[in-house]
């Protein structure tokens, strides 16, 4: 893949290990230095991969940021996180696909100080200007009792209640809201307050994924050039689904034929305000889908 060192964002370098019939990815910033390093079994044509093995990203500094291990693109086992400073954050156990969900075993602070000691203590994390960023409790390596988040100007961001790692019930706060609550206590409903029952929701097209289907199949056309040269396959492409529903910085990660992808995007800006925005901590935030699209000839 070719591109200019204006629009590029990183650089990716793909070598095939034949004695073991893998690829190593490494990806670098435009700068050089290492984002990136991980493995797949097929030859990734397009800038997400379905990992395998060991992957590790690193900070801006080059310091490891994250190592996780991956099989068949889904996150396994014994996971570590850093500071960029280079000390250890985290030591953690996939308990199941979702990324979040995980054991505890061990924590520290910045400083290196031991917080969580096989699964159990009080997690405290900080901001960059040193004030409160979050605290809670691990028991047995899960999430339990409640939870307090801060904004760095030390106001309250949420508030958040775990029985064995499940959130039962959240409530966050705008970064100038004045209001406080206490879950498990008298009241849960706050005047300022917006209610959750999960930290994150996808954003989903209206009406489900086969909704999603028939809009495609509706509005899709199929361009007379390509279908001369019997071009078909899948546009991969990626989009940005804004806080509002609206669709904006539509990119094809992979086309097959250049009126095929015109068609593709053309199609997807068609979609404008037909989505359902992502949530984190029940507000809506913009996030980006990846969407392929199919053209097939009989």
């Amino acid at each position: 893949m070719e591109c200019d060192s204006v629009s590029a964002k990183f650089m990716r370098k793909i070598i095939f290990d034949a004695s073991n019939q893998i690829y190593q990815i490494s990806d670098y910033r435009i700068d050089g230095k290492r984002y990136s390093f991980g493995y797949c079994k097929k030859f990734p044509d397009t800038w997400y991969y379905n990992k395998e093995s060991n992957f590790i990203e690193y900070y801006e500094n080059e310091n490891k940021k994250r190592e996780i291990n991956y099989n068949d693109g889904q996150a396994i086992g014994i996971f570590r996180t850093w500071y960029s400073n280079g000390k250890l954050a985290e030591v953690g156990n996939k308990i199941d696909k979702e990324f979040n969900n995980y054991t505890m075993i061990e924590a520290f602070d910045s400083l290196g100080n031991q917080q969580i000691t096989n699964g159990n203590g009080l997690l405290i994390t900080y901001h960059e200007n040193g004030k409160i960023e979050m605290s809670g409790h691990y028991e047995n390596g899960l999430k339990e009792g409640e939870w307090n988040g801060f904004y760095d100007n030390g106001s309250k961001y949420f508030v958040e209640k775990f029985v064995n790692n499940n959130l039962e019930f959240g409530i966050s706060f705008d970064k100038d809201s004045l209001t406080t609550s206490q879950l498990g206590g008298i009241s849960v409903t706050q005047k300022n307050g917006t209610n959750y029952t999960k930290v994150e929701e996808n954003a989903e097209y209206k009406g489900s994924y086969k909704a999603l289907g028939k809009f495609l199949q509706k509005n899709l056309t199929y361009p007379k050039d390509a279908q001369k040269k019997r071009m078909q396959g899948k546009v991969f492409t990626s989009f940005i689904i804004d806080r509002d529903g609206s669709i904006s910085d539509v990119q094809v990660l992979k086309g097959i034929w250049p009126s095929l992808d015109e068609e593709a995007e053309r199609v997807i800006y068609l979609m404008d305000g037909n989505w359902i925005p992502g949530k984190q901590r029940g507000k809506p935030v913009r996030s980006r889908f990846n969407l392929p699209i199919s053209f097939l000839l009989d």
